[in-house]
């Protein structure tokens, strides 16, 4: 971890507008998922995994997996191994009912290897600490996730440990005044950014 962050400003796009967004306005830019590392250690159960977005719910799966699966949380003085940083980053993020469309441009962006996933650490402020490659592979849901949104899971590939935004703070314009303002992620909902044109 880099003693000395510094600050990467981003777009951060709405997941309501992010499909339209993706194909009219992105051009050959690449987009990042940001995620949470959280302290407290995690335990879900089922996964699923996908089949067809475009078939009704409970057909959707290709094979649904029962498994536990529990992940330490973050400690600034033990760190987590890519092995449990990938654990921790890959699943149970919700992204909400309504957003196939957004789903189906990620997974396109997937095949053409600019989409990543990046994992935040730390509070004052979170710091971009762990950075993978979306594989162009299956995404899982949770059938019985107890949330009102859609959780899921994403194929994380090769760790991208040469990109410049590792270890600095994101940061993005908001408001009239122009101010920056940290990328902030609330329980288990991502933030999709992108770089400025």
């Amino acid at each position: 971890m880099s003693l000395n962050m510094n600050t990467v400003e981003v777009e951060k796009i709405p997941i309501s507008e992010l499909a339209d967004y993706i194909a009219n306005k992105l051009g050959n830019r690449k987009l990042y998922i940001i995620v949470k590392g959280e302290s407290e250690p995690i335990k879900r159960y089922q996964v699923g995994i996908y089949k067809d977005l475009n078939k009704d719910y409970r057909a959707r799966f290709a094979q649904i997996i029962s498994e536990t699966c529990t992940v330490q949380g973050w400690e600034h003085l033990q760190p987590w191994c890519d092995c449990k940083a990938r654990a921790r980053a890959a699943r149970f993020w919700d992204i909400g009912r309504d957003h196939d469309a957004a789903i189906i441009a990620m997974q396109g962006l997937a095949k053409e290897g600019r989409l990543f996933l990046g994992m935040t650490v730390g509070h004052r402020p979170p710091h971009l600490e762990y950075l993978w490659h979306v594989d162009d592979q299956p995404w899982e849901e949770y059938p019985e996730s107890p949330y009102q949104t859609r959780q899921f899971g994403f194929p994380l590939g090769r760790v991208d440990q040469d990109n410049e935004w590792l270890s600095e703070t994101l940061k993005f314009r908001e408001g009239k005044d122009d101010s920056l303002r940290a990328v902030g992620l609330e329980g288990n909902y991502p933030v999709f950014v992108t770089s400025l044109l």
